[in-house]
């Protein structure tokens, strides 16, 4: 479906929405990683000082002078807090909880007792709060700055893949730039203190499927694309932004074996091609990041699944009949944290 595979296909593809859900509530911008999250306070002392026993007397009416036993409060055993969610990918999760407070003092130190020597000692205090953890942020690993100005992504872990903007064939249709390279970042962008470059698109007047921007993981190797593995990953992080008066929706989606030809597995009784795992995001005028999940894309159907050790590229789905211009900056993989299982 775009101008690096080698063709263009002429039909409907895809129907828009209808492989995917939109949750606003996914969309969590990187600003909400990790909050630190707060133990549960301890409970107070278990009991306050218990009075001294009375002295008691010797012969001869002499007063004993032996001290009572003073009764000392109770430290309070504090109860731990409970552990918040590591924050990942985006999501307003806080992070672990720190240890609960330790009880307050006894409440009164032990009354003297009859003839005895002191009073008994106030109850000690129990141990300060636990401070709360920080969430664990997710790992990000680079697939493409766009600062070396060219095409073809970083060469990280086998990739090195290319950018690519394609359209179905309406006549009337217009699409830039054509052929596809990245777009210089005027010095005025918010985004220019930190970036020169960026993947764009925009155009205008395709009726059929739409169009498209994404990124091939490997180059073409023969007649077809090679697959890559992206099982070491969780998801998708990257910055976006539409044009003023363009569409502001665009389907983010993975093309793996089950729904590209060249992977070789759809096109028969119903196994059709181009049915993707994607997820409708909504966009803004301003840059703005993003994180999504692999788990967040969904498909109805066909293909059951979707096969992460077998990608050929992500991309963005533009709605047909409407004006577009989408601006991607900044894609990274989300890594697997260390206990190589993604969260939900």
């Amino acid at each position: 479906m775009s101008a690096q595979w080698g063709y263009r296909i002429p039909v409907v593809v895809f129907v828009l929405g209808a492989c995917s859900v939109y949750d606003p509530s996914l969309l969590a911008t990187s600003s909400n990683l990790g909050g630190a999250g707060a133990g549960a306070g301890g409970q107070t002392g278990a009991e306050a000082g218990t009075s001294a026993s009375a002295g008691t007397t010797a012969g001869a009416g002499e007063p004993e002078l032996e001290a009572g036993a003073a009764g000392a409060g109770d430290a309070g055993a504090g109860a731990g807090g409970s552990n918040g969610s590591g924050g990942f990918a985006g999501r307003p999760v806080g992070g672990g909880g720190g240890g609960g407070g330790g009880g307050a003092a006894g409440a009164s130190a032990g009354g003297a007792g009859t003839s005895g020597a002191s009073a008994g000692g106030a109850g000690t205090a129990g141990s300060a709060a636990g401070t709360g953890g920080a969430g664990t942020p997710p790992e990000f690993e680079l697939v493409d700055n766009m600062e070396n100005g060219d095409s073809v992504i970083d060469s990280t872990n086998g990739r090195g893949g290319d950018w690519y903007a394609a359209h179905d064939l309406t006549p009337t249709g217009t699409q830039v730039p054509s052929p596809f390279q990245v777009t210089a970042l005027a010095v005025s962008d918010s985004r220019y203190a930190v970036s020169h470059f960026a993947a764009m698109t925009s155009g205008m007047g395709f009726t059929d499927w739409g169009e498209n921007l994404g990124f091939n993981l490997r180059l073409l190797n023969g007649p077809k694309h090679p697959s890559y593995n992206a099982t070491a990953y969780c998801g998708v992080h990257f910055f976006a932004k539409t044009g003023a008066g363009a569409s502001n929706k665009a389907l983010l989606r993975v093309i793996d074996k089950n729904s590209h030809p060249d992977g070789g597995v759809c096109g028969g009784g119903g196994m059709p091609c181009y049915q993707y795992f994607q997820k409708q995001l909504t966009f803004s005028a301003a840059w703005q990041e993003y994180s999504v999940l692999f788990s967040d894309l969904t498909c109805a159907g066909w293909p059951p699944s979707l096969v992460l050790s077998d990608v050929f590229s992500v991309e963005f789905g533009l709605t047909a009949n409407s004006k577009f211009e989408i601006w991607v900056d900044d894609v990274s993989f989300l890594k697997k944290p260390v206990s190589g299982v993604c969260p939900k």
